[in-house]
C-alpha cells in the first residue's frame, strides 16, 4: 500500500503509520480509495495507446484524418487537464506532494502527444533528446527516462511486445525512481516540464501558444 500510495521517504521525526507503512499524515491528505500506482499504469497506457494511434495515421493504407484526430482530442485532454491544475493555488507539504505529482503526468503525456503530432514517431525520440539537454537535475532526467523506455519499448519492432507485466515493471521503475521525492523535488520537475514545453520548438503550436497565455495571466 505504501508504494502504490507514493509514501515519502521516512524523516527523522516519528510519525504514526498504517500497517502498510504509509504516513497516516499522507493518507489523510488524499482522497479515499487513491490509488496512484493505478493511475500512472492509466497514464503509462494512454502514452503507448497515443504512439499506436501515431504508427497508424503514418500508414499509407489507414485514413491518417480519424486516427490524427483521435490523438488531437487526447492531447487537447491532457493540455486542458495541466492548464487546470497550473491554475491551482500551490500549497507545501503532503497534499501539495499530491498535487505536483498529479500534475506532472498530463504534463509528460501531453509532451509525447504534441511530439507525436508536429513530427510522428520520429518527433518523440526528438522529444526525449531535447528534454535530456535541457534537463539539467539528475533525478528529473531519470524519471523522464522511464517515460522513454516506455516509448521505446511500444514503437521499437525489434523489442518485445508491451505485455500488463511489461508495463508493471515500467511502473515499479518510475516508483523506485520519484517514490522518495518530498512536493519541493515534485514542484522541481513539474516547473522545468512546463518551461521546456513553453520554450523548446518540438512543442510549437497552438496548445504551446495557450499555455503561454494562461502563464502570462497568472503572473
Amino acid at each position: 500500500m505504501a508504494r502504490r500510495r507514493f509514501t515519502p521517504a521516512p524523516s527523522n521525526v516519528r510519525l504514526k503509520t498504517d500497517p502498510g507503512g504509509c504516513l497516516e499524515v499522507l493518507l489523510n491528505s488524499l482522497p479515499v480509495n487513491y490509488d496512484l500506482f493505478e493511475k500512472m499504469s492509466h497514464a503509462c497506457l494512454s502514452i503507448k495507446y497515443m504512439l499506436e494511434l501515431t504508427i497508424k495515421f503514418n500508414r499509407p493504407d489507414n485514413s491518417p484524418t480519424d486516427h490524427r484526430g483521435q490523438l488531437t482530442n487526447m492531447t487537447n485532454q491532457y493540455s486542458s487537464e495541466l492548464t487546470h491544475l497550473i491554475s491551482v493555488t500551490s500549497i507545501k507539504g503532503h497534499k501539495g506532494r499530491t498535487q505536483y505529482i498529479e500534475q506532472f503526468m498530463p504534463t509528460m503525456t501531453m509532451l509525447i502527444g504534441i511530439a507525436c503530432l508536429n513530427a510522428g514517431i520520429p518527433g518523440v525520440s526528438q522529444l526525449f533528446q531535447h528534454l535530456k539537454e535541457y534537463l539539467q537535475d539528475e533525478q528529473h532526467a531519470s524519471l523522464v527516462r522511464c517515460f522513454a523506455n516506455l516509448c521505446q519499448m511500444a514503437v521499437d519492432p525489434t523489442l518485445p511486445k508491451m505485455t500488463t507485466e511489461s508495463l508493471h515493471d515500467l511502473v515499479e521503475e518510475t516508483l523506485d525512481v520519484a517514490g522518495p521525492w518530498d512536493w519541493k523535488e515534485w514542484q522541481s520537475v513539474d516547473r522545468a516540464l512546463v518551461d521546456f514545453f513553453l520554450a523548446d520548438s518540438i512543442c510549437s503550436g497552438p496548445l504551446q501558444n495557450r499555455l503561454r497565455h494562461q502563464m502570462r495571466s497568472l503572473s
